[in-house]
């Protein structure tokens, strides 16, 4: 995986530093700046595959590394960086702070690029806080310096619109204009993550089979790539729609099957959330007495999460997804949902590039 590929990658420059150490010599200026990068790619790479415990202590350890070293370039992408984690658990005030400290360490003949790519991170941070007008203004920033055709800012900007204003009709021209670029483009993670937007748009609209159809896709796209876990949630969604249009017998059947898969994958709040699904589609056929066991279940899941994240046992970015699906049980109503990391929350963090202006 490329967060080990780092680790390999730094031992050349970890043995520089220990021999520099033990000969009592300064590290040269180049070697620190390589010091720097190597952290903050690493720290990157551990926010891309959401291990986010890792990524914050690399950000941070970039931003020792690079205040020491006076590589304000290598501070502002830290800083950035740590930003983005604190961003996903919640602590979005922290995380505006050290935003503003990335922004004031880039020189102003920085890359436009990186301060494009650093608006539409602040713009999701306000979007987060649900504050619309620093968000529009950031998001106006970087669309100037990216450009208005940015795949990555449209798909952003579209899959808020839908949640914030839910005018589906309107987001479906805009995703299906996505979807034929991705296409075009050949990324199938673009792909991938168009489907389940439309998919998600689609049953609220109440366009069903267009929604399964769109959810199918998905699944075989994510299969493809060995992305399970985007592929598990699709096809919990398949079994929320069966919900929805009151067939509960295929429910439970499509339910059951991705209950299995989510609980070999390790996905506890997928297994809580079809849990609640299972209850709700066994009362509606009926059988009270498995709708108890499977609300029982889904309790005790609810439960040992919780225990975790009191202990500490768990990252707190956790807390986001226990607060959510507490909210879900108290609901106790199918929702239908997407993985907000690819080309949305993934778009918080900072790529390091080696290259200065």
């Amino acid at each position: 995986m490329l967060i080990r590929t780092g680790r390999w990658r730094k031992r050349g420059v970890i043995v520089f530093v220990f021999l520099a150490l033990i000969c009592g010599v300064s590290l040269p200026v180049a070697a620190q700046e390589q010091s720097v990068l190597d952290t903050n790619l690493r720290a990157y790479e551990a926010f891309q595959y959401r291990d986010y415990v890792q990524a914050r202590q690399l950000a941070e350890q970039a931003w020792r590394l690079s205040e020491k070293a006076a590589d304000r370039r290598g501070a502002g992408f830290a800083a950035a960086n740590i930003a983005a984690v604190l961003t996903i658990a919640g602590h979005f005030d922290e995380a505006g702070d050290w935003y503003k400290k990335a922004g004031a360490r880039f020189s102003q003949d920085e890359h436009p690029s990186t301060f494009g790519r650093l608006a539409a991170a602040q713009a999701l941070n306000h979007l987060l806080r649900d504050e619309k007008d620093p968000a529009e203004k950031e998001n106006a920033s970087a669309n100037a310096l990216l450009g208005a055709g940015d795949w990555r800012l449209r798909y952003a900007a579209t899959a808020f619109d839908l949640w914030r204003i839910f005018d589906v009709f309107t987001a479906n021209d805009s995703l299906n204009q996505l979807l034929e670029e991705a296409r075009a483009s050949g990324d199938a993670s673009r792909v991938a993550a168009v489907l389940q937007v439309l998919g998600w748009a689609a049953t609220s609209a109440g366009w069903f089979n267009d929604a399964i159809g769109h959810y199918e896709e998905e699944i075989e796209v994510c299969t493809r790539q060995g992305h399970l876990e985007q592929a598990a949630l699709a096809r919990r969604n398949i079994g929320a729609v069966y919900l929805r249009t009151n067939d509960p017998l295929q429910a439970t059947t499509s339910l059951s099957a991705t209950l299995l898969e989510a609980r070999r994958l390790g996905i506890r709040p997928l297994e809580f959330i079809i849990l609640n699904d299972l209850s709700i589609a066994y009362a509606q056929t009926g059988d009270q007495q498995r709708a108890r066991a499977v609300d029982i279940e889904a309790a005790d899941v609810l439960a040992a999460m919780a225990a975790d994240l009191q202990h500490g046992l768990v990252a707190d970015v956790l807390s986001f997804d226990y607060y959510h699906l507490l909210r879900m049980r108290v609901l106790n109503q199918p929702t239908f949902l997407i993985d907000p990391v690819p080309f949305l929350l993934d778009q918080l963090a900072l790529e390091p590039t080696k290259d200065k202006p």
